[in-house]
């Protein structure tokens, strides 16, 4: 998965990948770092990885999103706790 720090997919990003195997329904749970946590705007699947679900810092709001997404959307822009990364 690659995660952008500006909408529509526009630089700073970096990639996170998963270590057991490809994306599946399992998926894969991740907790963006301090600086991700706080820029994540949009965010790009890799591989069969197509779906999202991303839950704010506070734990008061989650959005599910088919992938790639090019903005999180205001309660959810620059403000990412956790999410889910899965095949559908």
């Amino acid at each position: 998965m690659t995660w952008y720090a500006n909408t529509d997919y526009r630089v700073p990003a970096t990639s996170v990948y998963g270590s057991a195997g490809p994306c599946d329904s399992a998926g894969y749970r991740l907790r963006p770092d301090s600086y991700w946590s706080r820029n994540l705007s949009s965010a790009r699947g890799s591989g069969s990885c197509n779906t999202a679900r991303f839950a704010d810092i506070a734990g008061t709001y989650s959005g599910t999103f088919a992938l790639p997404v090019p903005y999180l959307g205001s309660a959810l822009n620059d403000t990412v706790g956790t999410f889910w990364v899965y095949y559908r």
